[in-house]
């Protein structure tokens, strides 16, 4: 299982900088699902309406093969409780829901540059 965080997904939908090179590590593991926090529908509409509305289409094809968990009161307190001050809000969320998940990814890829420190 991958855990993906909303900012290299968003990779998968458009071209950025790490999109190769993601999509390159993704097709080595063709046999790992997708997972990641029912944010990532949210804001991965967000992000894609903001930067190129023209990739709207390949998201919402991106998304449907992504599994989500969902947005539980322990989520949110297992969110709460991170101890790392420099979290924001979404980023404590989606590393609480790869933690929760039944079955650990076998990698988690953060959206958040300070996520690889606090990773499940």
């Amino acid at each position: 299982m991958i855990y993906l965080g909303t900012s290299p997904f968003v990779k998968l939908a458009w071209a950025a900088l790490e999109s190769d090179a993601l999509g390159r590590f993704l097709t080595r593991r063709p046999a790992s699902p997708l997972v990641s926090s029912s944010l990532l529908t949210v804001e991965t509409r967000r992000a894609v309406q903001r930067e190129d509305p023209s990739a709207l289409a390949r998201a919402d094809l991106l998304l449907t093969r992504t599994g989500r968990t969902g947005m539980t009161s322990s989520t949110v307190e297992s969110a709460r409780r991170l101890p790392d001050p420099s979290l924001r809000c979404l980023a404590a969320l989606n590393l609480a829901s790869a933690r929760l998940r039944r079955a650990v990814p076998n990698v988690f890829v953060p959206s958040h540059t300070r996520l690889p420190t606090a990773s499940p």
